[in-house]
């Protein structure tokens, strides 16, 4: 039996480790997964639930057993043709606290390597080009570079905020960024 130990760790990670530990599971095996977070025991039940993944818990810890492969529920699903794209225009993801949105911005990024599907490009614009010079975020995208997400910063933005640290083949135009999002099946915004 496997275990996913993902006490102590913020979402949306417990759920990410639950669900690469179903998929990498062997029809019919077991896994056991550990949390001691409200919300992340939510978004595993929800998960379960949605997927008809045959599951028990006690308190919030779960034992699943993996009944079928999560691949067969994307079939159902009608795919369209343009690659998924993401984009961030910000330091901060949403409106209100600051710090909160710092927060929520790691998080984002911490998790796009891990959506299904993965999205092909990450443009960054206005505020958003600081990611490619501070951390933790420069970290975060090159996490997401050998994952194999492209990253982009709009050149205009790069210049204006004069940050020369920022490679000339990473940059692009506005009518790049346009086009990409014309073009791609889904725009996920920070």
């Amino acid at each position: 039996m496997k275990t996913v130990d993902a006490r102590g760790i913020p979402c949306p990670k417990p759920l990410i480790l639950t669900k690469t530990a179903i998929t990498n599971a062997a029809l019919n095996e077991e896994i056991e997964v550990l949390i001691d977070d409200e919300v992340a025991f939510h978004n595993i039940t929800d998960f379960l639930k949605n997927n008809g993944i045959t599951y028990t818990n006690e308190g919030k810890n779960f034992k699943i057993i993996k009944n079928k492969d999560l691949s067969s529920n994307d079939t159902n699903k009608e795919k369209s043709s343009g690659p998924v794209i993401a984009v961030v225009d910000k330091k901060v993801m949403g409106q209100g606290n600051d710090e909160l949105g710092e927060l929520l911005l790691k998080a984002f990024l911490g998790a796009l390597k891990d959506a299904n599907p993965k999205p092909e490009a990450l443009y960054c614009y206005n505020g958003g080009v600081y990611l490619g010079v501070e951390e933790p975020y420069k970290t975060l995208l090159q996490e997401l570079r050998d994952a194999g997400i492209k990253i982009f910063f709009c050149g205009t933005c790069v210049k204006f905020y004069e940050l020369n640290e920022i490679k000339v083949e990473e940059q692009t135009n506005m009518l790049g960024i346009i086009e990409a999002m014309a073009n791609a099946s889904a725009v996920i915004r920070a």
